[in-house]
């Protein structure tokens, strides 16, 4: 099962049964569900204004692709396909919900314009995402214990972040986009001030 809460407070789950949800957190009810095809959920996320949900899917017509749900209506409005072909493992949608940017088994990263499904730009990354608050700077997390940081709108590489010494490093940025956390398998925790390594990359 995968599920994700929303500024709306509202939660979306996806598992093997197929079916996405809808859940209002302050009562625990399912308020909708959409079934689509024989063909379960791997990984869901809001956009930020909280009116479409995205699921990615295994198996099936949708195997391997992006379908953006209009939350209000429960109606599909887009279908994305990965050009990487290979199972998408991580899925979110930028800040100013622009952009949407997936991550497949071989943490190749792929940008798109949420409103055309076109790719913005790829590049071999990391198995964990995060954008940056203000949507410029994109983090990825691996198994070889790096943090990368990379240029949005050009997909250049911009620095690595050294330090964890085990893999399945998670990523997240503070509020401010001035610091970034990162943890791994381990229960290492480690906060970077990115000021410290975007000068020395020219970032």
């Amino acid at each position: 099962m995968t599920f994700l809460l929303n500024a709306l407070q509202l939660v979306a789950s996806g598992s093997s049964d197929t079916l996405l949800k809808l859940w209002d957190v302050s009562t625990g009810n399912e308020i909708d569900s959409i079934k689509r095809e024989p063909s379960p959920i791997t990984t869901v996320a809001f956009s930020p204004d909280g009116k479409l949900v995205a699921s990615t899917h295994v198996g099936g017509y949708a195997n391997n692709k992006i379908l953006i749900w209009d939350i209000s209506t429960g109606k599909l409005v887009s279908t994305f396909g990965h050009d990487g072909g290979n199972t998408i493992g991580s899925l979110s949608f930028s800040p100013d919900g622009k952009l949407l940017v997936t991550t497949n088994d071989f943490n190749d990263v792929e940008i798109k314009d949420v409103s055309t499904g076109q790719v913005k730009t790829r590049f071999r990354g990391g198995a964990s995402l995060a954008f940056s608050p203000d949507s410029k700077l994109l983090s990825t997390g691996g198994n070889d214990g790096k943090v990368n940081l990379y240029d949005v709108t050009t997909g250049k590489y911009l620095t690595s972040l050294v330090g964890h010494n085990q893999g399945d490093v998670k990523v997240t940025f503070n509020p401010t986009g001035k610091t970034l956390a990162s943890g791994n398998s381990d229960g290492e925790i480690r906060i970077w001030l990115l000021s410290d390594y975007l000068k020395s990359s020219g970032g």
